[in-house]
């Protein structure tokens, strides 16, 4: 994943997930205008390859003893702060196995040196312990006044005191909700009772509010924060007052504030045991004992719970049986354990467990623009059982910019090694090639590592191809612009006829109107004349027809005579 302060430079080649024995391919490109703000090169494909190489077998699986601490220390709060310091503040000592100390030391990992700061305001043993999310250590209640609460910064290596708790507890159990809230579970009040009770904290305000309580009071269990702190797992502790031990396992919802049993109960029933989550994702459960009491023989077993598949299996042995001891994981997969007691002894052993390791290695720098780099990754996990992990890069520049990603996923748990092709546009300069590797639900710390990349090109040979670019795009501008006047001048062309066509369509419509108009004058002149020779038809008709009759008058008159038959007499 990118980091949240970074700029994307245009559109970043994008190289998709490859699985193993996949041929080497290119997934997406972008393009991108850079060069003094005007001109543009073309992003090249950042293409990956993989390929498997056999497994290794780093890791042995087994409890080391480390140099020891600075003094013997049981019951003390012990944390794991920001660059690779392991915190130890009160508890007990030999001196007084059940009297509190306000000692406190810090522990570098990578210098294997230990260092002395200042005392706690208030002694203390069985507290609750947290860093909180503004990098302080925040100190909850304790076999000392059980309300008190404590903060350590250690930038000033100094110490405060926050708003008092509303219910002190010793043997209570603090966590880092994603919220910033800080959840104090469970524990002995001041009169030794259990308690059931979720106090939050709030460390900006420094102010308290109360949870649902937990299902079944507890003390001197063991509580982690899991999935980015959106449940908090309270494993084991004692049931009665401090007698006896459980081996449930309750799960606080941080969103829900509501409980729930885990129903994969712990392989054995215990208290006063360490914990810490591991960076492979699984939960470690190491040590502790049949009972909260500050003393007592210490198992010397390790249990880790597989929070992908929900399983639990038995870990390497302890070198010694210990209880009341603090636990802390490294991001780089190691797992410590820091002190504790056995029986009547108050230890200052230093136990450690590497559950994984990660090798990231890189080839072919410095690399030209548009060469290659070879990246090589090897995970190897001592307990986790994934069924692949993935292996992201990005290339980023002083500035923030990011340039190139790769994604990858790997579906076998075996080193491999990927081909990056570095885009020709990429500019000359130094960078950092980002590698982020993981699995669910785990994520191991970012690998930076440093990438020269060098001018494909002379100076001469890029001034040249510049030249080149220019004319080019120069001759296509003129190109364009000279195609574009020859059609403006055929447009006006074809406007100056269209005029022409329509003065001579205008005349012919003028002839056409007079010849029409003539038409009607002759067609009303035809009328007329037609008009007048109808009137004198009729009287010559009229003349006509009495002619006829006189002459059938005639006719009959002539005949009758010729007959003999006399007319009729005239009436009288």
């Amino acid at each position: 994943m990118l980091p949240k302060d970074t700029e994307p430079w245009g559109q970043m080649p994008y190289c998709g997930r490859v699985l193993l024995g996949e041929k080497m391919r290119s997934i997406g490109v972008g393009e991108t205008a850079v060069l003094a703000g005007a001109f543009a090169f073309l992003l090249a494909s950042a293409s990956l390859g993989l390929t498997a190489t056999p497994v290794s077998a780093a890791l042995t699986g087994e409890w080391v003893e480390e140099p020891s601490m600075d003094g013997p220390r049981a019951q003390a709060v012990i944390l794991y702060g920001a660059e690779g310091v392991v915190y130890v503040m009160g508890g007990v000592n030999n001196t007084d196995p059940y009297s509190p100390t306000d000692e406190a030391s810090s522990y570098d990992l990578d210098a294997g040196s230990w260092n002395s700061l200042a005392p706690l305001p208030i002694p203390t043993r069985g507290a609750a312990g947290v860093v909180g999310p503004d990098g302080k250590l925040y100190i909850f209640g304790g076999d000392s006044p059980e309300f008190a609460v404590q903060i350590y910064d250690p930038d000033t290596d100094s110490w405060h005191l926050g708003t008092s708790m509303p219910t002190g507890v010793w043997q209570g159990r603090a966590a880092l909700g994603y919220n910033d809230m800080i959840y104090v579970i469970g524990g002995n009040n001041e009169t030794y009772g259990n308690m059931d009770t979720v106090q939050i904290y709030d460390p900006l305000m420094d102010s308290w509010s109360m949870g649902t309580p937990m299902p079944s009071a507890r003390n001197s269990g063991a509580l982690v924060s899991l999935y980015q702190g959106s449940s908090l797992y309270y494993l084991g502790g004692s049931i009665s007052s401090w007698t006896d031990s459980s081996a449930t396992v309750y799960v606080y919802s941080v969103d829900g504030d509501f409980w729930y049993g885990l129903g994969d109960e712990m392989p054995v029933p215990v208290a006063s045991q360490s914990c810490a989550i591991a960076v492979d994702g699984n939960i470690f459960v190491m040590g502790g004992g049949g009972d909260g009491y500050n003393i007592g023989p210490g198992y010397d077993t390790t249990y880790w719970y597989d929070t992908y598949d929900g399983d639990w299996h038995d870990g390497p042995a302890l070198p010694v049986g210990v209880r009341h001891a603090g636990a802390v994981a490294t991001p780089e997969g190691m797992l410590y354990i820091f002190g504790g007691n056995n029986d009547t002894d108050v230890m200052s052993t230093v136990l450690s467990l590497e559950v994984a390791h990660l090798e990231v290695t890189l080839s072919g720098t410095p690399v030209a623009q548009g060469g290659s780099l070879n990246l090589g990754v090897t995970l190897d996990l001592a307990f986790a059982h994934p069924d692949g992990y993935y292996a992201d890069a990005y290339l980023i520049s002083d500035s923030g910019t990011v340039h190139s990603v790769w994604e990858v996923w790997v579906p076998v748990l075996e080193p491999a090694e990927f081909v990056l092709d570095i885009p020709a546009a990429t500019p000359a300069g130094d960078y950092t090639l980002v590698v982020d590797v993981g699995f669910y639900p785990s994520d191991f710390p970012e690998k930076s590592l440093d990438v020269t990349v060098t001018d494909a090109y002379t100076f001469e040979e890029q001034l040249e191809m510049l030249k080149t670019n220019l004319t080019e795009l120069l001759d296509a501008q003129a190109t364009d612009i000279a195609g574009l006047e020859a059609a403006l001048d055929a447009l006006e062309a074809q406007l100056s006829d269209a005029d022409g066509n329509i003065t001579d369509l205008q005349a012919q419509l003028d002839e056409l109107r007079d010849v029409l108009t003539e038409m009607q004058e002759s067609m009303n002149d035809v009328q007329t004349s037609l008009d007048k020779k109808a009137d004198n038809s009729l009287q010559y008709a009229v003349i006509g027809l009495l002619i006829v009759v006189i002459v059938l008058m005639v006719l009959m008159m002539v005949m009758g005579r010729r007959s003999g038959v006399s007319p009729p007499p005239p009436s009288t």
